[in-house]
């Protein structure tokens, strides 16, 4: 490793620096005293009385909430609600393609 510093380095002075790839970026479950990271992202419509549980959204949403595996698990809906679970993801093992299986 080359000295970029003027003046030269000392020993003290060098610092190796070993870049990881990156992890995603982890967020932690919506719900109180729970500190396991967030796996869903449940969020719902109040005019079409429908609420949607998803895999982990890219970005946290206000109006959204990022669950635990534990929690989205429970979640349950007011009656007249549908719950529709996106995260019920299988293949089809005639041609590998990906089945989504919606409530």
């Amino acid at each position: 490793m080359a000295c970029m510093l003027r003046g030269g380095c000392t020993l003290s002075a060098v610092v190796h620096v070993t870049r990881l790839p990156s992890p995603l970026v982890t967020r932690q479950c919506s719900r109180p005293t729970c500190s396991e990271a967030a796996e869903a992202t449940l969020s719902y419509s109040h005019s079409g009385r429908t609420a949607w549980l998803a895999p982990l959204a890219g970005e946290r949403d206000p109006h959204a909430y990022d669950l635990c595996d534990r929690h989205a698990g429970r979640v349950g809906v007011p009656t007249g609600w549908r719950l529709v679970d996106q995260r019920l993801v299988h293949r089809d093992r005639t041609d590998g393609e990906r089945l989504l299986v919606a409530g």
